[in-house]
């Protein structure tokens, strides 16, 4: 299971710029001729492509100011996080579809993104993805892409990468639905998914969570980016294995870290505490790669010792070099 922004994508685009200034274009700055750019979200990405108006910009920003502090912060009550991102959401929505996007937009703009046009529309599949989805999907091993984001635009962007595997792929997010006849964003599906309701209850909702293939696996890998994204089996103790007793779920979660954001940093205990592996800033995937390889048998490790609860930072050994923090509650010599 998967998130897609900044999990599946980079925190960052570097863009190999000869002419540019260390920190120009409107990025983090570089050396030798390179730009560092923000990747976008794929909320982000119509806007980003210069498709939608001024008007929506503005208010797309007073959006951002009045809820973003909210979601981000320590001490809320979850109840009152939840009623305010579900308002947040569903504005954003409402703002979209008042800025007449067309299924037209969405193929051109993600195009532009990938490419990296300009700094505001910047975005890249981290490395190793797709060697991860390959191997999964030779595997039928289900892989269900759970965004808060929107689900078109990241069906669109792994469709464009070569990244999607029709045989076992699913994406669970906020869906468009378009007029027939002229494309136009007429709604969303009435259930909205944001950073606080993605968990099970919203998959199992879904076409995705109904299917007997689903039900039947108690094996779940988690990879995601926010401390949220730990919780995306929220609620599966409930859940049944095909009308037999309740079997518990086993779930390895591994965090992505955005290390150079002192901000996030700020929270890299709540990651250990929250997650079985973080791994730290734009680093490949080649531990999940190696972990999965490993589980389904085939060649590759993903092995580390740890001591009772310590944590440990090892080096995966194939290249591209990967940094990753192990944590574990009891002795093991193996991260599964």
């Amino acid at each position: 299971m998967f998130d897609f922004d900044r999990t599946l994508t980079t925190f960052y685009v570097t863009k190999p710029s000869p002419s540019a200034p260390a920190a120009g274009g409107g990025g983090t700055g570089g050396t030798g001729g390179a730009v560092k750019w923000r990747g976008q979200c794929s909320y982000s990405i119509l806007e980003s492509a210069g498709l939608l108006s001024p008007e929506y910009t503005t208010k797309n920003a007073k959006l951002f100011a009045t809820y973003y502090p909210i979601e981000i912060h320590p001490k809320l009550e979850f109840s009152y996080k939840f009623g305010k991102m579900h308002e947040w959401w569903t504005a954003a929505n409402q703002l979209q579809i008042e800025s007449r996007v067309n299924r037209s937009y969405l193929t051109p703009s993600v195009r532009a993104c990938l490419e990296c046009v300009n700094p505001k529309s910047a975005m890249s599949i981290r490395a190793r993805v797709p060697q991860v989805l390959s191997h999964l999907s030779a595997n039928r091993i289900p892989v269900l892409v759970f965004t808060a984001g929107v689900a078109d635009i990241v069906s669109e962007a792994l469709i464009q990468t070569n990244n999607w595997h029709d045989s076992n792929m699913h994406v669970l997010g906020n869906k468009m639905i378009f007029d027939t006849e002229t494309g136009a964003l007429t709604s969303f599906h009435p259930h909205i998914i944001h950073s606080y309701n993605k968990s099970y209850d919203s998959i199992r909702r879904s076409q995705f969570g109904q299917s007997a293939e689903h039900k039947r696996r108690r094996k779940v890998i988690i990879i995601g980016d926010a401390l949220h994204d730990a919780e995306m089996m929220r609620g599966c103790e409930t859940e049944s294995a095909g009308g037999e007793p309740n079997e518990p779920f086993d779930i390895i979660r591994i965090g992505l870290l955005d290390d150079s954001d002192p901000k996030i940093m700020a929270h890299f205990e709540e990651y250990k505490s929250h997650f079985d592996v973080v791994i730290m800033g734009d680093q490949s995937l080649h531990f999940v790669e190696s972990l999965i390889t490993d589980i389904t048998g085939t060649a590759g490790t993903a092995t580390a010792t740890t001591t009772a609860t310590a944590t440990t930072t090892i080096t995966a050994a194939a290249p591209p070099p990967v940094s990753v923090t192990i944590t574990a509650a009891a002795n093991s010599t193996d991260s599964k």
